[in-house]
């Protein structure tokens, strides 16, 4: 599975790139929500310099997103926080080109 620095390394760059979110994908081929652990993205330890919403998903669950993307370029990704976690919206809406 990715690890936690890689994660927030890989926020920092698409932070960096102007990017208004990320969805990061776990490296493991075959890899699933089903068949994992459940885990909290905790940082890596270096401050709370990320400032736009990352989430992670598992190979299976990741290849899904790619096929949308692929099926229909205009696909809409929307990271929010969950129902409970909200607090008056903030959703970021991302349009094609997820890579």
């Amino acid at each position: 599975a990715s690890s936690i620095p890689a994660i927030s390394l890989q926020a920092r760059r698409v932070e960096a790139a102007g990017g208004k979110g990320a969805i990061v994908f776990d490296n493991t081929p075959g890899s699933s929500a089903a068949g994992s652990a459940l885990f909290a993205m905790s940082g890596d330890g270096k401050g709370d310099d990320v400032t736009i919403p990352v989430v992670f998903v598992y190979d299976e669950e990741g290849q899904e997103l790619l096929k949308a993307l692929k099926e229909n370029p205009e696909v809409e990704f929307i990271i929010r926080p969950a129902e409970s976690e909200q607090s008056g919206g903030g959703a970021v809406t991302t349009t094609g080109g997820c890579r």
